[in-house]
């Protein structure tokens, strides 16, 4: 029987105990910056008011998401639930006809893309039912001056100005049987299709791993490396809910390909565990860069 924690209904409340359980924490890192869970937490706060009083979104409206492994990811994401929105994962290597099909099928009126992206987005906006459109740079939260300005469309860090400004808003109760996320399928059989998650299902998921890890798993000294995708369900779960509630420290490798960059970036940290396939060790096994390292 899985017990679920007490003053727990959502997944909007686990997030938010875990950022002030383990605000002065270091949360994530991506592209050599680092925020705390503080930091997140005031982001994502932000980004929520956004949502509500800016953008006028309620409850159950779905907001897709289409980013690489950037910080930007977990803020919105945090910032989607405690709103009481529906997460739409989107793969930024989507095709025009591909993410057509997702933002119709899911029914989504809000969108958070990378800016290197809205060009595709552009040419199929008419035909979904996107109203409200955030942009982000990758280099967005390391430098304010690279938010995109674009027609049609506000920029991460003016979204997150704005709600800063804002008041708070009063969330409505949200059942553990609500729809916390669609979670599209890799269309390997046919088109993608998407798989509806509640927030039952992503807490009981999470519980049932952080009780197979135990107490080894220390809260908040461990050090996770994620190079797969969080738009992926292993990567999201795994890390930015489950371990995530461990005080974990996650670092984003946005581009695991580059694998000499990938092994840079390692190097200033003492890593606990590694999510990964089977492809990916080959390559970092078939550097003669990883030998030197020491990293664990």
């Amino acid at each position: 029987m899985i017990t679920y924690p007490d003053n727990v209904t959502c997944l909007a409340d686990y997030i938010e105990s875990v950022l002030q359980k383990f605000a002065d924490r270091p949360a994530y890192t991506a592209l050599g910056q680092t925020l705390t869970f503080a930091d997140i937490d005031s982001k994502s706060s932000a980004l929520a008011r956004y949502f509500v009083h800016e953008a006028k979104l309620t409850p159950g409206t779905k907001v897709a998401i289409q980013l690489p492994n950037l910080i930007q990811n977990p803020i919105v994401v945090y910032a989607a639930l405690r709103a009481g929105l529906v997460v739409v994962n989107t793969n930024p290597l989507y095709t025009e006809r591909e993410m057509k099909h997702q933002f119709t099928d899911s029914g989504a009126k809000a969108l958070v893309i990378l800016s290197d992206l809205l060009p595709k987005f552009t040419n199929i906006k008419d035909d979904t039912g996107i109203e409200t459109v955030i942009t982000t740079s990758a280099t967005e939260l390391l430098d304010p001056s690279t938010a995109p300005t674009l027609d049609g469309t506000v920029s991460f860090s003016k979204a997150i100005e704005i709600g800063s400004a804002l008041p708070s808003f009063s969330r409505p109760s949200i059942a553990l049987d609500e729809l916390a996320m669609l979670q599209y399928t890799g269309g390997t059989t046919g088109v993608s299709k998407g798989a509806a998650l509640s927030n039952k299902n992503v807490m009981a998921n999470c519980i049932q791993m952080l009780d197979r890890i135990g107490e080894g798993f220390k809260d908040g000294e461990e050090v996770l490396v994620c190079p797969l995708p969080l738009y992926h369900i292993y990567a999201f779960t795994v890390g930015m809910m489950a371990l995530f509630a461990k005080g974990t420290h996650i670092i984003l490798i946005p581009n695991p390909r580059d694998i000499d960059g990938f092994i840079q970036t390692l190097k200033p940290h003492k890593i606990s565990a590694f999510m990964g396939i089977n492809t990916l060790f080959v390559g970092l096994g078939r550097s003669s860069r990883i030998c030197k390292t020491r990293f664990f």
